[in-house]
């Protein structure tokens, strides 16, 4: 077709250098013939068009697979763990720290999120059997005061009565926020043995379902997440979809490109090198993230090595227990009071009493990291398990972790817990927190012996990304063949969707 076009135009470039233009009939001639041949090609352009858009159009309407279903399934199982995990309490497991900690943080701001987090604890309680009413919240009279106005209106939030009530009481009590807090954590307490039981109930039903009850329930996990990264991996539809979609460009995984990466990192030519290859991307973006997490790595190990005051938890619960029973007896006095110079003497030493109860809570939230470190870690606990641990707690992570705001709180955590789970991790698995291990040169030393050039140079953070992304390309190039997609078609849907883009 090329070589037609080619000698078609010589061949019309002839024919029009040799028209006389000598006057106005012969320019007028001219002129005629030069159109003539234009819309030619024309529809000759027209045609190859069409033929192109015909021959490609299959590629364009390649769909991506969704995966939705199994990713659901994935995070299903990742929820089961930590809900049938021993390394927290019905209090993390119903995510009651969760919406005690944004109560007193993000929600703080926000008058419908203030609600909305009160809403959800209520509802943990109910859904486990607990029925909740505003007598159970009487931490004050403000407190009170405000959940009769919450119960009343739980069904219409956006009611104004709602909102005049909360105001009036914020000017009064500033600190309602924070009693409110202080109310969800002693409710917790008042029913943790019920709780306990609700939880150990629905695990028991939940690992039931397993052979080997949490065993399974781990491996089940990780197979079907090893599963579904391989049909990823093996997905001929995903692959042409990212290619046609502008997502990756041919010439970035040319073969060109992919033997100058290679020769640059091989020692030898092997036949299971791809394999290699593939293990070495897996067990470069564990390190990857490993450096990601090293702070609060480096945070574990240097609170587990810290003392600890023996019965911390304990002996600051029973002050808070003492502290609580004295603010009752004076709530039902300040209630039961008619006269104003009682009512305010009485408010002034409840007002202490949650000052004292607030420097407890907040010398117990400070030193809760390494209570829980303390109790669940030894000597020989991998940084998995550290890590798998930090994971638990909501709370000792988002203060960890850079607060912009919930969703993006949400996502630090849920990213460390997926990157934790993961069944490829080698490193992390294998070390423990107090082994001073040079992970660089374990990896690089491991695969030296497959015949890997590494460097410790190339491992550096800064490095590291350039490094997995050329293994990506190896790896992409190697699909492409496996999967028998042409090189010289995707090229050409790319030079198509130029020629689109050009003439829309």
């Amino acid at each position: 077709m090329l070589e037609k076009l080619e000698k078609d135009f010589n061949l019309h470039k002839e024919v029009i250098g040799s028209l006389p233009i000598n006057n106005e009939k012969n320019k007028k001639h001219y002129i005629e013939e030069v159109q003539k041949i234009i819309d030619s090609y024309e529809t000759t352009k027209d045609q190859i068009y069409q033929e192109l858009q015909n021959r490609l159009n299959p590629y364009f309407e390649v769909p991506a697979t969704d995966y939705s279903n199994e990713e659901k399934s994935i995070d299903s199982f990742a929820k089961a763990l930590m809900y049938t995990s021993n390394l927290n309490t019905p209090y993390e497991k119903l995510k009651l720290d969760k919406i005690v900690f944004l109560l007193s943080g993000f929600a703080s701001e926000d008058f419908n999120q203030i609600n909305s987090k009160i809403s959800s604890a209520i509802n943990i309680f109910e859904l486990s059997g607990i029925n909740i009413t505003s007598d159970d919240f009487n931490y004050t009279r403000f407190v009170n005061e405000y959940m009769y106005m919450f119960f009343k209106y739980r069904s219409d939030m956006q009611n104004e009565n709602l909102k005049k009530s909360f105001e009036n009481i914020y000017w009064k009590c500033p600190n309602i926020i924070m009693q409110l807090e202080f109310n969800l954590r002693f409710l917790y307490f008042k029913n943790e043995d019920k709780l306990k039981k609700h939880i150990q109930k629905n695990c028991k039903i939940m690992l039931s379902q397993f052979k080997d009850g949490e065993k399974n329930l781990i491996d089940d996990y990780a197979y079907l997440r090893e599963k579904l990264e391989n049909e990823k991996l093996n997905d001929k539809n995903n692959l042409i979809h990212e290619f046609v979609s502008g997502n990756l460009l041919i010439d970035n995984y040319s073969d060109d490109k992919v033997n100058t990466i290679l020769d640059n990192l091989t020692l030898e030519k092997r036949e299971d090198l791809i394999t290699i290859i593939k293990k070495l991307k897996n067990t470069l973006e564990e390190y990857q993230n490993y450096l990601k997490y090293s702070k609060l790595i480096d945070t574990i190990k240097t609170l587990y090595n810290e003392t600890l005051e023996k019965s911390f938890l304990e002996i600051r619960f029973k002050k808070i227990r003492k502290l609580e029973k004295k603010l009752f007896k004076l709530n039902k006095k300040t209630i039961s009071s008619n006269k104003k110079t009682k009512v305010n003497k009485f408010e002034l030493e409840a007002e202490n009493i949650i000052n004292e109860i607030k420097t407890i809570y907040d010398e117990i939230d400070e030193n809760m990291f390494k209570v829980i470190i303390k109790q669940n870690l030894k000597d020989n606990s991998t940084i998995f398990k550290a890590l798998l641990l930090s994971c638990q707690y909501y709370s000792l992570l988002a203060k960890h972790f850079d607060k912009t705001d919930e969703e993006s709180l949400n996502k630090q955590i849920n990213d460390l817990y997926y990157f934790t789970l993961n069944p490829n991790n080698n490193l992390i698995n294998n070390t423990t927190i107090l082994e001073e291990k040079d992970l660089a040169t374990v990896i690089v030393n491991n695969y030296r012996i497959f015949g890997i050039n590494l460097t410790k140079d190339m491992l550096e953070e800064n490095n590291l990304k350039t490094l997995i992304d050329n293994l990506n390309t190896v790896i992409i190039n190697y699909q492409l063949k496996t999967l028998n997609i042409s090189s010289e078609t995707l090229k050409n849907i790319e030079s198509f969707k130029k020629i689109q883009e050009k003439t829309i």
